[in-house]
């Protein structure tokens, strides 16, 4: 390809090969046939399958410009189109029609050709996020008890959102989104803001591998799904606590001597778990009120057949001191706010940015 260095282009359809032999062997009993693989030059097309060679081809665009998951999400929607053609034995079916749909659930793929995070419906969330968008300007208040009302009230209000939601008879249109960049070693900072998002903001996530296809490197990133509403505020609470923590321990300025290091990965946890506590503390009051939140139960659904086997990550070791005890303070003061800058995992969302 163009512009590729050869080496660069042998580890991504190497890796391409890793992925597909994942999903068959995960989701589909290997029962699908090697495909030859191959990179192609449209930027039309984010992928193809072609049954008469049997050829699976990926744009090479789409692998250098876009997200890893979102390569793998296209390379399952092709695996789709090669189940139908040649597991169903329907090499001419409607391309994406009913066989094709049942093919997309069976691999845990949605039906769209790929994960994007910038490509989510706003007709659905338009008009929630923009009374907690009004909420957080509230939260912005330098009047300590008015941010803390609003932040309250917006935390109040996207929970009955999602009780309206879970009343409602037809299944809700969920959505998939990485948070971050693929790092090698997991910080226990982002496993508890990953912790924090799964608990309050009506998301299921956990940590997956990724590729960083530019520099062909393997990490983990974090992925949440959930109706787009709370997708789109989960991608804004992770952006917003990394950045708050930083904020909060440059405005301490703590007296520490030796090992700030320490000292500050200690603080930044503990404003992590103060803010936790503060969130817990309200959630017990809508309780008291009679707002309380069962987990969707269609989104396990949806979350297990996406990941059928899944375990437990530690999250390490936290030992008391007073940066720790700081922070937990700092924490339980926390309220959520506009963002304003762009946050270590990409744009904030526009509904929430000033």
């Amino acid at each position: 390809m163009p512009g590729i260095p050869d080496k660069l282009e042998e580890a991504w359809l190497r890796r391409l090969s890793i992925e597909w032999g994942v999903v068959n062997t995960q989701r589909l009993a290997q029962k699908l046939r090697p495909p030859v693989f191959a990179l192609h030059s449209s930027t039309e097309k984010l992928g193809r399958w072609d049954h008469l060679t049997r050829t699976l081809s990926i744009s090479a665009e789409h692998i250098r410009e876009h997200p890893w998951e979102a390569v793998v999400e296209t390379l399952k929607h092709e695996m789709a189109h090669q189940w139908v053609s040649e597991v169903m034995a329907i090499p001419d079916s409607q391309p994406h029609g009913d066989l094709f749909a049942q093919a997309c659930e069976l691999i845990g793929v949605l039906p769209s050709a790929s994960v994007r995070t910038d490509d989510l419906s706003r007709k659905e969330t338009d008009k929630v996020l923009s009374k907690i968008k009004k909420l957080l300007a509230l939260a912005d208040s330098t009047d300590v008890h008015e941010a803390a009302l609003a932040m309250a009230t917006a935390n109040t209000l996207l929970l009955r959102h999602n009780l309206d939601m879970s009343a409602a008879i037809n299944r809700p249109d969920y959505t998939v989104r990485r948070l971050g960049i693929p790092t090698r070693n997991i910080p226990v900072l982002n496993k508890l803001i990953g912790a924090i998002l799964t608990e309050f903001f009506f998301v299921e996530g956990l940590w997956v591998h990724s590729y960083s296809a530019t520099d062909n490197m393997d990490g983990r990133v974090f992925e949440v799904m959930g109706v787009s509403t709370n997708v789109e505020l989960a991608h804004y609470v992770y952006d917003f606590l990394l950045r708050e923590c930083e904020s909060l321990w440059s405005a301490a300025k703590p007296s520490v001597t030796t090992n700030r290091t320490k000292a500050k990965r200690e603080f930044m946890i503990g404003v992590l778990l103060g803010f936790q506590k503060r969130l817990r503390t309200e959630r017990y009051v809508n309780a008291e009120k009679g707002l309380v939140w069962i987990k969707d139960s269609m989104l396990r659904t949806f979350f297990h057949q996406r990941y059928p086997k899944t375990r437990s990550m530690n999250s390490g070791a936290v030992h008391l001191s007073k940066a720790l005890e700081d922070g937990k303070l700092a924490g339980e003061k926390l309220t959520l706010r506009r963002g304003v800058h762009q946050g270590p995992s990409g744009s904030i969302p526009k509904l929430l940015s000033s």
